[in-house]
């Protein structure tokens, strides 16, 4: 009696353990689509931030070209395209800096989904034992009851052998 109560409560507790490895896993499973989804956007950005360094960078080519090209103006315009480059090259450092750091972001979030996903398929091979052990359990708990089932029927029988 008491090894079937302590199956019974080892079976509660395995579904316990199973519902929260399944809620957990399903966190995860949410956390790592966050996670690409945000690697996505990320990669966007980076993209769109190169995009915007070679539009700077083909707009002070042009600006050089164009003040070479104005001999009268070319003082003036000197002057101006080394006020516009400064600004350029200040926005292009700042673009830089931008996308530096958003490769950093992409990079610790990669890290972190590799680590989540390594994670999770440690929780799927602890849910794999559990279902072993819960078989094995269903398996020792019909054992038990075909035993009781045995032992009732060899105590009728030893009492109608002693009637």
């Amino acid at each position: 009696m008491r090894d079937g109560a302590q199956l019974k409560l080892n079976l509660e507790k395995q579904e316990e353990v199973e519902t929260a490895l399944r809620r957990r896993m399903s966190e995860l499973d949410c956390e790592v689509s966050h996670y690409r989804k945000a690697c996505e956007t990320y990669q966007n950005e980076e993209v769109a931030a190169a995009s915007r360094i070679d539009k700077v960078s083909n707009e002070m080519r042009q600006l050089r070209t164009d003040t070479f090209s104005e001999e009268a103006a070319c003082h003036r315009d000197v002057r101006n395209a080394k006020s516009e480059s400064e600004q350029w090259k200040y926005e292009l450092t700042k673009a830089q800096e931008a996308l530096t750091a958003e490769r950093e972001a992409k990079d610790i979030l990669v890290a972190r989904a590799r680590g989540l996903h390594e994670e999770l398929r440690v929780y799927r091979t602890e849910a794999e034992e559990l279902e072993h052990i819960r078989r094995h359990s269903a398996h020792l708990s019909g054992l038990l009851e075909a035993l009781g089932t045995a032992q009732q029927e060899l105590l009728s029988e030893s009492q109608a052998a002693q009637e």
